[in-house]
């Protein structure tokens, strides 16, 4: 097989360059001088081809593996008129193998675009161990595939779930890159190498993982819990199975409204004004509990339950409880309905 790198100085094809499969060219991927880019059989079968022409005979396509890992044909006058969109995929290899398949292989060796599929999604995981990366277009997906960690093109880190977004790190800037370091900090790292976000944590063996409730957690070599996001970046949507502990809140999009586990074990809805609804529960160290099946409970560090919230029967999960700009905490099913309010 021929591997093909955008690092290499010398990574672009032209009709001085042709590559093949093996030496007696049983697959052969070229530049032609029409301004197309095929791959074809030995027998003059094509296999795939760019469909780009030359503008003109003096304006002399050519293509290219760019280091962000994006296969482009440029005209003569740098123009991209195509590509196969894979540009969150630095450090990518092209493979030409010998059985006449054309494939961008990523870094991690799994295959993220091929000439006779096209983009290939990235196999589905929840964890980034220490030392892992997640670059534009890379995303944690949970085990129940309902949620995902998505490094996005214009910087930020966003948790989503099956209603929209629930988490997020509020960096921008083209280029970023999330890491979890070898000191066991979390960091979103822009393009220039500065500092964006970072989780604070440290320790060694420290991993990355998102849990089926979308929550964003960072764990130490025996699983113990060190970071989440549910405490440090708050947004307005709890999902189940989950829990706010002493201090956690939903705080609404508008940033008017907060639900609040307060730490004489009363949960309360606060509004501009001040408290508008609350639980009037008490105890040390209590935590509002979320369960899979929609119910929602106030317990105390003893075990004992304060205040039962039960949701209206028949709804499916997952139920997801909302703090809207509007000042209303509403459990919603997973269809949308609305099945409990505190008005």
């Amino acid at each position: 097989m021929v591997y093909w790198t955008g690092t290499n100085p010398d990574g672009s094809l032209n009709l001085d360059r042709t590559v093949l499969s093996d030496p007696s060219g049983s697959y052969v991927f070229a530049m032609q001088e029409d301004g197309d880019v095929v791959l074809r059989s030995n027998d003059g079968r094509i296999l795939f081809r760019t469909g780009t022409l030359n503008a003109s005979p003096t304006q002399v396509n050519y293509l290219g593996l760019q280091r962000d890992g994006n296969i482009v044909v440029l005209s003569g006058d740098e123009r991209p008129i195509w590509s196969s969109g894979t540009d969150g995929e630095p450090g990518a290899n092209l493979v030409l193998g010998e059985d006449g398949d054309l494939v961008l292989y990523r870094r991690n060796g799994t295959p993220a675009w091929s000439a006779s599929a096209g983009k290939i999604a990235e196999p589905p995981t929840d964890t980034l161990a220490t030392g892992g990366t997640l670059t534009y277009g890379h995303q944690l997906t949970s085990e129940n595939g309902l949620f995902h960690a998505v490094m996005q093109r214009d910087g930020n880190l966003v948790g989503y779930g099956p209603s929209g977004a629930i988490w997020s790190t509020g960096t921008r800037g083209i280029g970023n890159r999330f890491v979890i370091q070898d000191d066991g900090n979390a960091v979103v790292y822009g393009a220039d190498g500065a500092v964006r976000w970072a989780s604070g944590t440290s320790g060694d063996g420290l991993t990355v993982q998102l849990e089926d409730s979308g929550v964003l957690d960072v764990r130490d070599a025996d699983d113990d819990l060190v970071w989440d996001s549910q405490s440090a970046l708050p947004g307005s949507v709890l999902y189940a199975p989950n829990d706010l502990q002493t201090g956690n809140r939903l705080r609404s999009d508008d940033g008017a409204y907060r639900a609040v586990m307060q730490g004489d074990g009363n949960f309360v809805v606060y509004g501009p004004t001040g408290a508008i609804w609350q639980t009037a529960t008490s105890g040390v160290e209590s935590s509002f509990q979320f369960f899979r099946n929609g119910r929602a409970q106030v317990v105390a560090d003893n075990g004992a339950v304060t205040w039962t919230a039960k949701p209206a029967a028949g709804g499916d999960g997952p139920f997801r409880l909302v703090m809207q700009s509007d000042g209303n905490l509403v459990e919603y099913d997973g269809q949308g309905h609305a099945i409990w309010s505190i008005r």
